[in-house]
């Protein structure tokens, strides 16, 4: 007689499927996260926690099905100090005058980077690869296999849209001449800034590769004048692009 439940004759077990980083999708799905539409990489701040092993590396970025407090270590994560890190500001080549009266400026985005740690916190945060051991993946810890799984991904499925730039100008203490040789042509990134009213229209940005450049011209003399700076990136979803030209 025919034996019709062939299925009955091999076993299933549990597997947690995380040896291979890059996922291919298929018809039917696959286990790639769901992913924000759009990313506004602006001055919050992420918490997570996960376990650090100084005895085992291999050890250190696991996570517990449930946040154990006297187990893992608490992580807050500044979004202020991961775009300062990742972030120059220098001046352009320029006759005496203009360095004078309208410093030229080029600040400068590693915005591919910002997106990239910007996820893996998030990825932290959510607890996505929670119970993930080493013995799971192929990595030596769990934290370099998620960065590669962002790479493998995620990150490609981002694209830089806008920034939103912040600039506000102090004036040089006159009395103090050596005050003034520290604070000139010495912009600083401060997140103090980041008011409506000195926010800039119509940033002038150029996409190369992994950075951003953007130009910016001083519009108060630095001879009197010094100003602080901060920025927003505004990070949105490929496919949404795509949807947006269409529509156009």
């Amino acid at each position: 007689m025919k034996n019709n439940l062939i299925l009955s004759k091999y076993k299933v077990e549990k597997i947690q499927g995380t040896n291979a980083v890059f996922d291919n999708r298929t018809f039917f799905g696959s286990k790639m996260v769901d992913i924000e539409n759009t990313i506004i990489v602006d001055n919050s701040v992420i918490q997570y926690s996960e376990v650090l092993d100084i005895n085992d590396k291999r050890n250190s970025g696991f996570q517990y099905y449930k946040d154990i407090n006297e187990v893992e270590k608490n992580y807050l994560i500044i979004l202020d100090l991961l775009k300062s890190d990742n972030q120059t500001m220098t001046l352009l080549s320029q006759n005496a005058i203009d360095l004078t009266i309208n410093t030229n400026w080029l600040l400068i985005v590693d915005w591919k980077t910002i997106l990239t740690e910007y996820l893996f916190y998030k990825l932290k945060e959510a607890r996505t690869f929670k119970t993930i051991t080493y013995h799971d993946i192929t990595k030596e810890n769990v934290n370099l296999y998620v960065h590669e799984y962002i790479n493998e991904n995620l990150i490609n499925r981002y694209d830089f849209s806008t920034i939103d730039l912040y600039v506000e100008y102090f004036e040089l203490d006159q009395h103090d001449k050596d005050e003034d040789v520290k604070l000139a042509y010495n912009p600083t990134f401060d997140v103090s800034v980041r008011k409506v009213e000195n926010k800039i229209n119509n940033v002038n940005s150029v996409k190369i590769g992994n950075l951003l450049n953007i130009n910016y011209k001083q519009t108060k003399s630095s001879k009197t004048m010094m100003f602080k700076y901060y920025f927003d990136l505004n990070i949105i979803r490929i496919w949404k692009i795509i949807n947006n030209l269409m529509k156009d």
